[in-house]
C-alpha cells in the first residue's frame, strides 16, 4: 500500500496509509506517555475535522461516525553510538546492527551529555511541547469525575420529561404513556416518520428523530427495547443499552440526555435492581463520557423516584466514604495491621517511613 503524507493540497484517498506530520506525532507521543485512552484533534488536512483518536485499540473517527481508520505505530531506531545520534531506516535494517528506540528521555540525556545541541534537538519533534496545552486537543480522561462532579453531572427529579431542557430525551417504546404524549407534543408528522424509521429497520435498538422545536430537547431517542424473561439477561442488557444510547449522543456531540424510567412500568422488573444497574452504569459511562444525565420520573411514580433517589444517594456518600481495606494480625502482645490509606492522618505514636 502506497504511504502518503498529510498535506492539505492533495485529496485524501480512502484505504491508503498517512504519514503523521511532526506535530501530530509529538500529541500522539505525549498523550500515551501520559496514559490517556483518547485524544481529540481538529485535522487540517481532512477539512479542519475533529477527530477521536482512540489510544487503547488504535482507531479513530470523526464525531458523525463518517470517517473511520487505524493508527500504526513505527518507532523511530537509532544506531547505539554514545558520541552521536544516527538515525536508522526502519525498512532498511542491517541484520548485525546494535539500535535502539529513539525516545524523548534519550533525548533530553543526549542533550545533558552534549551529544546533540539545543538547536538540533527541534528537528526530533520536541518543540511542540505548548501546543499539548492548545485547544485543539482534549483528553478524554484528563480527570477523573469524583464525587463532587458526579453530583453535577447526574441528578434525580420528579416531573413531564417531555419538558425537559436537556439535548435528548429518552423514551421507552413499551411506554404507552409516553409516546401518546410525544406524539401529541409533535403532532403527526413526527408519528409517521417514526412508523416509517420503525418499519424500514425493525432491529434498530434506538430510533433519533429531531423535535424542530417543538418540544424544549433537540432530539428524541426512541428506545426500541423488550424486557427479557430471564433476569439475568435483563440486568445484562440494560448496560449495554445504556452504554449505545450514550455514546452514540458522545459521537453526535450532545452533552445532556433526559431518561425516563425504562423497564419499572409493569413488567415484572425489579425496581430496585434495575436503579442500580442504571446508577452503577451511568457512573461508569461519564467516567468515559463526562456529559449531564437526568432521570426524569413521572410525578405518580413516588415508589420509581424513591428507589432512584435511594441508590444515587448511597452511591454519593458510598464515594465520599470509601470503606478502608485492612488485614492484622497479632504476635504475642504486638498487633500488625496494614490499611490502605493516608499516613499521615494514622493515630500512632511513631511513623516509619518505608523507601
Amino acid at each position: 500500500i502506497q504511504i502518503f503524507n498529510m498535506t492539505t493540497t492533495n485529496t485524501i484517498q480512502l484505504n491508503s496509509w498517512y504519514n503523521a506530520n511532526t506535530k501530530i506525532n509529538f500529541l500522539f507521543e505525549r498523550a500515551i506517555n501520559y496514559r490517556r485512552k483518547y485524544i481529540i484533534i481538529n485535522l487540517d488536512f481532512i477539512n479542519n475535522e475533529q477527530i477521536i483518536f482512540d489510544l487503547e485499540n488504535f482507531t479513530f473517527t470523526n464525531q458523525q461516525n463518517t470517517i473511520k481508520g487505524f493508527l500504526r505505530w513505527i518507532p523511530k531506531i537509532i544506531i547505539n553510538n554514545n558520541h552521536k545520534l544516527i538515525i536508522v531506516d526502519n525498512f532498511q535494517l542491517s541484520a548485525n546492527s546494535d539500535l535502539i528506540l529513539l525516545t524523548t528521555s534519550y533525548l533530553k540525556q543526549a542533550q545533558h551529555n552534549g551529544i546533540i545541541s539545543i538547536d538540533e534537538i527541534n528537528q526530533y519533534e520536541l518543540k511542540y511541547e505548548n501546543d499539548f496545552h492548545d485547544e485543539i486537543l482534549d483528553f478524554s480522561n484528563e480527570q477523573s469525575i469524583n464525587e463532587k462532579d458526579f453530583k453535577n453531572l447526574v441528578n434525580v427529579i420528579q416531573g413531564n420529561i417531555i419538558n425537559e431542557h436537556t439535548d435528548i430525551i429518552v423514551i421507552c417504546t413499551l411506554s404507552k404513556y409516553l409516546l401518546d404524549s410525544v406524539f401529541a407534543a409533535c403532532g403527526n408528522s413526527l408519528k409517521k416518520l417514526f412508523d416509517i424509521r420503525i418499519k424500514e429497520n425493525p432491529k434498530t435498538s434506538v430510533i433519533d428523530i429531531t423535535t424542530d422545536g417543538k418540544i424544549p430537547s433537540k432530539v428524541i431517542y426512541f428506545i426500541v427495547w423488550q424486557p427479557d424473561s430471564d433476569s439475568n439477561l435483563l440486568y445484562q442488557s440494560i448496560p449495554e443499552l445504556l452504554s449505545t444510547i450514550i455514546e452514540k449522543a458522545i459521537n453526535e456531540n450532545y452533552k445532556s440526555i433526559a431518561f425516563s424510567p425504562i423497564g419499572c412500568d409493569h413488567y415484572g422488573c425489579s425496581i430496585k435492581l434495575i436503579a442500580q444497574t442504571f446508577i452503577r452504569q451511568v457512573q461508569e459511562q461519564i467516567i468515559k463520557y463526562p456529559m449531564k444525565i437526568l432521570f426524569v420520573i413521572p410525578s405518580d411514580r413516588i415508589d420509581i423516584y424513591d428507589e432512584f433517589y435511594k441508590q444515587l444517594n448511597s452511591f454519593q456518600q458510598h464515594e465520599q466514604n470509601p470503606i478502608k481495606k485492612s488485614v492484622s494480625i497479632t504476635i504475642e502482645k504486638g498487633k500488625i495491621e496494614i490499611e490502605q490509606g493516608d499516613i499521615i492522618k494514622q493515630n500512632v505514636i511513631i511513623i516509619i517511613n518505608l523507601k
